[in-house]
């Protein structure tokens, strides 16, 4: 069949391999925890046994699973970013090792990898009690060329593919990888040419860009991203991508021709390495540079290289819902538990993709005190400063502090945090910002602290100490006209015995999700800022 659709050759573009791509193709053991199960499972092709990592959700049956697919030199043991989101959202889970690493020919795009990963996906729905109709499959680099090859290739009605920095024509990866000095080269012949001839019929044979459109794909969604210095800075050139969405856009939609990648754009984007008049969209708090949906395909190039968003990747999965496309802007001025990893802050931008989360939130802050010693950690003497150089609109303000208030060694000063509460308001009041923007301004209630856990120097009597903090907190934010959350009340539903704290003082990744979630529920939208792309 004759392709009317251009694909673009990188002939043009010369670049220098880069240790930046091996990070995403780190083939050491990863390290899991006790929650993911290693499985064997039998191939339905030739009765050999794959390993697969598997994790069960703890709601019980009905829930969606998530399919995950190493990277070209990984295997199922491969280190996956995504698995602490996983547990946060309490997704079922499967990475199979569908052969290993692509460097034979039994691996590398074979039918033999299409099997394994159609036995993977019956094998974790039976051990699960998956909800058949919420199968994702997801995967970066190589991970992405397996999932566009399921999508080319695969039976099973899965319902959403998410492909990053993907590889689409083995041909192609093969001539940029010989003209990096890259050893993907090398294993792309030991796949497809066992004499060390180039077999390009094979290496066609292996590519999603060359294979025809199943027919059979329908309800499916297919989401390609990649970053816009890939090839630059990473070993998977964005033509890949590209190409292969004008591909499915001509197979699958060919009355929306109009709405292909044209060469222009391409030449644009590869001289450039931005695209001139992008809207002002983010995803993962990064520029996009150029997003195109046509139907149920969609790809997007964004201000990265050879990498996968991870804190976003699960929320872009359109998981019994469509995915969050909110445009806003949040800022959020909290302590530690706002402030560490998987804190409620960084689940903020989990929940929204395309919003800009800016994280001023400091361990160790107090709202009117200066900690440790430590003027920085005084609320009431950094505001000023944490206000400045935001351009962005902002839509709404989070305040979450108290907890290092309530310290033993602040106990004397208890009675002076209504007053620096208020205080601290009203110069987030009568900042600049807030003048400009009117955001919407949310107050957290302090998280509960347990004594029986916590460092009893640091934090001996707090418990009582953030109790009378959040009965002032009720009424100051009604005054202010602000929005109260008391994550207390979600915590209290939480079954008997669930651990709130991982060390009396810091909420777990898990209640750190449930106060984002009180943070989402609260918010309100402007209409004009919640659109993502006309496009």
């Amino acid at each position: 069949m004759k392709r009317e659709f251009f694909v673009v050759s990188l002939c043009l573009l010369c670049s220098v391999f880069t240790t930046f791509s091996q990070s995403w193709d780190d083939a050491s053991k990863g390290k899991w925890t006790a929650e993911f199960k290693e499985v064997d499972i039998k191939s339905s092709a030739d009765g050999t046994t794959q390993k697969a990592m598997l994790y069960r959700s703890t709601k019980g049956a009905g829930q969606p699973l998530i399919v995950s697919l190493h990277t070209w030199s990984g295997n199922y043991t491969q280190t996956n970013p995504l698995t602490m989101e996983i547990l946060i959202r309490d997704y079922n889970f499967i990475q199979p090792d569908f052969r290993g690493p692509n460097n034979r020919p039994e691996a590398c795009g074979s039918d033999l990898v299409i099997a394994d990963i159609e036995d993977a996906i019956a094998y974790a729905i039976e051990k699960t009690d998956a909800d058949k109709s919420q199968v994702h499959i997801v995967g970066a680099s190589g991970g992405g060329y397996a999932s566009f090859l399921c999508y080319m290739k695969l039976q099973y009605p899965v319902r959403s593919f998410s492909a990053w920095m993907p590889i689409s024509d083995l041909e192609a990866w093969y001539w940029e990888s010989v003209g990096r000095r890259q050893r993907y080269s090398d294993d792309i012949l030991k796949s497809t040419s066992p004499d060390g001839t180039p077999d390009f019929v094979e290496m066609r044979k292996r590519s999603p860009l060359h294979l025809p459109y199943p027919a059979h794909r329908k309800g499916s969604s297919l989401y390609i991203y990649t970053g816009i210095h890939d090839g630059y800075t990473g070993s998977v050139p964005v033509t890949h991508s590209i190409n292969m969405y004008n591909k499915i856009v001509y197979e699958k939609y060919p009355a929306d021709k109009h709405n292909f990648v044209p060469q222009e754009d391409v030449v644009k984007m590869l001289a450039m390495r931005v695209f001139p008049g992008a809207p002002q969209a983010t995803v993962g708090n990064r520029h996009i540079h150029y997003h195109k949906r046509t139907g149920d395909v969609e790809l997007t190039i964004f201000e990265g290289t050879h990498e996968q968003l991870t804190d976003q990747a699960i929320g872009l999965i359109p998981v019994n819902k469509p995915v969050r496309t909110d445009r806003i802007t949040l800022l959020t001025l909290g302590d530690s538990n706002a402030a560490l990893k998987y804190g409620w802050a960084l689940q903020l931008g989990m929940i929204y993709p395309h919003a800009t989360v800016i994280n001023r939130s400091i361990s160790g802050k107090c709202v009117g005190i200066s900690n440790l010693n430590s003027d920085k950690l005084n609320s009431l003497l950094t505001i000023d400063t944490t206000l400045q150089k935001i351009n962005d609109r902002t839509d709404c303000i989070i305040i979450g502090l108290g907890t290092n208030d309530a310290k033993r060694e602040h106990a004397a000063r208890v009675k002076e945090f209504p007053a620096n509460m208020r205080s601290l308001i009203q110069k987030v009041k009568n900042s600049e910002l807030y003048r400009r923007d009117k955001p919407q301004l949310i107050i957290l209630a302090c998280p509960p602290l347990d004594e029986t856990v916590a460092d009893a120097v640091k934090y001996g009597g707090a418990s009582k100490r953030l109790e009378t903090f959040n009965r002032e907190l009720v009424g100051i934010a009604k005054r202010e006209g602000a929005t109260f959350i008391d994550t207390h009340v979600p915590f209290s539903l939480l079954p008997q015995g669930t651990p709130v704290t991982s060390d009396g003082v810091h909420l777990t990744p898990q209640t750190a999700r449930i106060v984002a979630e009180e943070i989402a529920k609260a918010i309100s939208l402007q209409p004009s800022r919640s659109p993502f792309l006309s496009q």
